[in-house]
């Protein structure tokens, strides 16, 4: 079982895990991951983590595998979204956990670029959405998402292609490939996706939402200050 797996990885001077180990009791929960044919790695990732939570799951009760499951309390993230009817304005709220966000890139072209924080803002920009109001009976809303669990680790999906519906036969879907660029930096800020009231990680440590390691030599650490007199 994968909890084996870390069981017997922290009791090692190195603790890493063998992948071929991995791979293969991943192969006992989904067969296609235990071949040698090309797979989607978002696709692993995300079976993987399910994986891992279920046997938390089957041991642990829901507290305690909020505090123990490393799936829980690395990739947590909750995320509340409001809903505003566009005839009363009633409100009314769901709150969803998530491992990973996918995010769309805009179709740009070839050659053009975009920073994460566009796509970012993107996914959580105020759109209008199918949800009948349960006062009025009105079939629209506004949807605004916030964040209110802060995961240690915020898992960003790219999504690199998109579904266009066949002008001859709408149950026809063709997937294209996006071709624009995304540019990251060595710090993104979530604060203006964050609820007013928002949760900190699981477990005190610092959050972590993206590290980008530079190439090349590192920079040469400052001289230090003068004495004082």
């Amino acid at each position: 079982s994968l909890t084996s797996l870390i069981g017997a990885r922290e009791q090692r001077d190195h603790p890493a895990l063998d992948p071929e180990l991995v791979q293969a009791s991943m192969a006992l929960k989904a067969p296609r991951f235990g071949t040698n044919e090309q797979q989607d790695a978002h696709e692993f990732m995300m079976e993987l983590l399910s994986a891992l939570e279920d046997e938390y799951a089957a041991v642990l009760s829901k507290e305690m595998r909020l505090r123990q499951c490393p799936v829980a309390r690395n990739f947590r993230c909750e995320i509340t979204s409001r809903f505003t009817c566009t005839r009363c304005k009633e409100v009314t709220s769901i709150a969803e956990h998530f491992y990973a966000l996918s995010l769309d890139l805009p179709q740009c072209g070839y050659g053009l670029s975009v920073q994460l924080k566009e796509a970012l803002t993107e996914f959580f920009k105020q759109t209008v959405v199918e949800r009948k109001c349960e006062k009025c009976g009105n079939l629209n809303a506004m949807r605004q998402m916030k964040i209110n669990l802060l995961p240690r680790i915020l898992v960003l999906h790219i999504k690199r292609f998109r579904g266009t519906q066949s002008r001859y036969d709408p149950k026809r879907v063709f997937l294209d490939k996006v071709f624009t660029s995304i540019r990251l930096s060595q710090e993104l800020s979530v604060n203006e996706f964050m609820d007013s009231v928002v949760r900190a990680p699981l477990l005190p440590f610092p959050t972590t939402l993206l590290h980008v390691v530079p190439q090349g030599p590192s920079s040469p650490s400052p001289p230090p200050p003068p004495p004082s007199n």
